[in-house]
């Protein structure tokens, strides 16, 4: 979910392309996926992500947009997560995939099949 998020907010469609089958593999829905396309309305969306996602996603755009996190969204990540491991393990996905989506943006690559990615909108079948 971070990943693909990421990929979105730095333009990486490559990444969101790789990722996206992971993410459902893993549980994610393709209405998750969707909402995904557009981090700043899925961050809110309490309808398809729970609180713990949802707070990921907020720590996600603020370190993606501001190469920082603030000290009470780290704090409140640590009381959602329940561990300093964890959460560290968190912001190394984020800044990792953050390196990752700037490197394939700056060599302009992209995904050579066509996207899987559902955006808001595209009807969605559910199997």
């Amino acid at each position: 979910m971070v990943v693909c998020a990421i990929g979105h907010l730095n333009g990486a469609a490559y990444e969101v392309h790789q990722h996206a089958g992971p993410f459902l593999d893993a549980g994610g829905t393709r209405e998750q996926l969707a909402a995904l396309s557009d981090p700043d309305l899925a961050v809110r969306d309490d309808a398809r992500f729970t609180d713990a996602e949802r707070l990921a996603l907020r720590l996600t755009i603020a370190i993606t947009r501001g190469n920082t996190a603030p000290a009470d969204l780290l704090s409140e990540t640590r009381g959602a997560l329940g561990s300093d491991q964890l959460v560290v393990e968190l912001v190394g996905l984020i800044a990792t995939y953050n390196m990752v989506s700037r490197f394939i943006t700056a060599l302009d690559i992209r995904p050579e099949e066509p996207e899987i990615t559902p955006r808001p909108g595209d009807p969605v079948s559910v199997s």
